[in-house]
């Protein structure tokens, strides 16, 4: 069931594609080559300040061994998640999706060491971009350690790990239709030196699927497929690419996912 709550006749201030988010929902994997498509019906005009997508985040610790005096070195792993929305085209063209608008959230997750005329004794510092509410915000904190070995741990990052929203600025507005929302991330690394596998220390995103029936449908006289999707376009884009397109999508290149999850979002506006 779709539901929508109008601020006035004119204009929606909220939307949500799924009306119920389960506890038992599943996760969808991000991947740099694929988007997530699910279509929604949006009832009335809508202006919006930002599109969330609920996510399960993670932060892996890592420890490295060896240490050196007066050393201090920084790992930055940046994250890229975009949506994009999509219209059915017409006439000839009624078997593909059309770009209608897209917007993108920018992370940077930066991980500093420092360390003085004792090397086993040092700071490590992060310093978090963050998208959040349709803007971006800023997080620091640091710790002392004293050890033989780089300990890189995730105590200190705990409010960027387990159920989180995820805010993607979208300050634009869409007329009531049938729309297809679609879902893409890609990552990006970068290091002054110090040890390399300190790029094991990193965050994960996992984006909220609610499970729907996990049978295959089929035509008949005809076998079961994965471009034959349980709603019309729903499932998963292959880009080999980019991690968004907003070139034109051909519904039947768009796979159906196992248990046919429906990816569930938000759009939001609030001043």
């Amino acid at each position: 069931m779709i539901r929508a709550v109008a601020q006035n006749n004119a204009n929606l201030a909220y939307f949500e594609n799924v009306g119920l988010l389960h506890p038992g929902s599943t996760t969808l994997a991000n991947s740099v080559s694929s988007i997530h498509v699910v279509p929604f019906v949006l009832p009335q005009q809508m202006s919006a300040l930002f599109v969330r997508v609920p996510v399960s985040m993670s932060h892996v610790s890592t420890q490295v061994a060896g240490t050196s005096v007066n050393t201090s070195f920084t790992f930055n792993r940046s994250y890229a998640q975009a949506v994009v929305f999509y219209s059915q085209g017409s006439g000839a063209s009624s078997l593909s999706l059309q770009s209608v608008t897209s917007s993108q959230a920018t992370w940077v997750f930066q991980t500093s060491v420092t360390a003085g005329a004792v090397g086993s004794n040092y700071t490590v510092a992060y310093n978090i971009t963050y998208p959040v509410l349709g803007a971006s915000s800023q997080y620091t904190t640091s710790f002392a350690v004293t050890r033989s070995a780089y300990d890189i741990s995730s105590e200190s990052v705990t409010l960027f790990t387990g159920p989180r929203f995820l805010d993607i600025p979208f300050a634009a507005s869409l007329t009531p239709g049938n729309y297809w929302a679609g879902f893409g991330m890609s990552t990006g690394a970068a290091s002054n030196a110090g040890p390399a596998n300190i790029s094991n220390a990193s965050v994960g995103f996992s984006t909220i699927g609610v499970s729907q029936s996990n049978i295959s449908w089929g035509y008949p006289g005809a076998a079961t497929n994965d471009s034959i999707q349980v709603q019309p376009g729903m499932g998963r884009f292959t880009t080999n690419s980019s991690f968004i397109s907003t070139a034109s999508v051909g519904l039947a290149n768009i796979s159906a996912v196992v248990s046919n999850p429906k990816m569930y979002f938000q759009m939001i506006r609030r001043a």
